[in-house]
């Protein structure tokens, strides 16, 4: 399964809301130095607080901010556990077993 880092995700979600690093900075309360870092990847990603709290405020997709935040420091076998996880889901999900 592709994974996309942390940052790429948060950058994606910001400019599909139309939004500059400034002016998400100012919704979360942060620096726009630190939306910067954390978008390059020389921060460590959101907290799952905040991934929510930006979920809600600009429409972000909380399970991919989720997604990239756990394999952004997970081991490998996370990674093989959460893609198991993902594959199931999708199956399922592509096959209408889930309501």
């Amino acid at each position: 399964m592709r994974q996309e880092p942390y940052g790429a995700v948060l950058r994606a979600a910001r400019i599909k809301a139309g939004l500059s690093q400034t002016s998400l900075a100012k919704i979360l309360g942060v620096s726009t130095t630190y939306v910067c870092d954390v978008e390059r990847g020389n921060r460590a990603p959101f907290t799952y607080s905040r991934n929510a709290d930006l979920s809600a405020r600009i429409g972000a997709n909380f399970l991919d901010l989720e997604i990239a935040a756990v394999r952004s420091g997970s081991c490998e076998r996370c990674n093989r556990l959460l893609d198991a996880a993902l594959e199931r889901t999708t199956r399922t999900d592509t096959e209408g077993e889930c309501s």
